[in-house]
């Protein structure tokens, strides 16, 4: 078997079907608040990538102006970072410049840290991605670039078409903000 299955249309029809198979635990110990945003930063698999013209599907290093940019967008009063890389330059910036706080723990909580927020960014990552589908954030931010471009040539199709939660953000022109429909008016 061979192929990118990562797509939206596969979830979308059973979507609240899905959400029944995977319920979140009856447990789980510091989730985040209402006033807080919680951004995942991949970091330390893919640290040398940070071409944000390509297409190609594979995976990109995510720059400190993206996270800080969507910030500066949006309401929040808290800020937490999911990452597995605590010591990373781009961590530490975003802890430094909005106080943030960084949870680190195992897959599995980091996971279900994400989906318990009312607030998302994404970095272009399919565990978060996954978590933002199986939660119920009121704003998940979408970085549009790379395999999570909605032309990239690996046939991923990671962005969400039909739900007004989802605010994208187009790395490449550096436009923010963006719904779905901006996105095909876009090269």
């Amino acid at each position: 078997l061979s192929g990118s299955f990562a797509r939206y249309e596969f979830f979308q029809l059973r979507s609240s079907d899905v959400r029944t198979w995977f319920p979140p635990p009856k447990e789980m110990p510091a989730l985040p608040g209402r006033d807080t945003i919680v951004v995942h930063v991949r970091a330390g698999d893919i640290s040398g990538n940070t071409d944000l013209a390509s297409l190609d599907g594979t995976h990109i290093q995510l720059p400190y102006w993206y996270y800080s940019r969507v910030l500066q967008l949006t309401q929040w009063q808290r800020v937490a970072i999911v990452t597995r890389n605590r010591k990373h330059e781009t961590v530490r910036k975003l802890q430094k410049a909005f106080h943030a706080t960084v949870h680190s723990g195992t897959v599995f909580r980091d996971f279900e840290f994400m989906r318990a927020a009312w607030k998302l960014v994404l970095s272009a990552s399919s565990l978060c991605w996954f978590a933002a589908l199986l939660g119920n954030a009121s704003e998940v931010h979408y970085p549009h670039v790379g395999h999570f471009h909605v032309n990239n040539t690996n046939g991923n199709r990671f962005a969400v078409d039909d739900d007004p939660r989802w605010v994208y953000h187009d790395l490449k022109t550096r436009s923010f903000s963006l719904r779905f429909p901006d996105l095909h008016a876009r090269p």
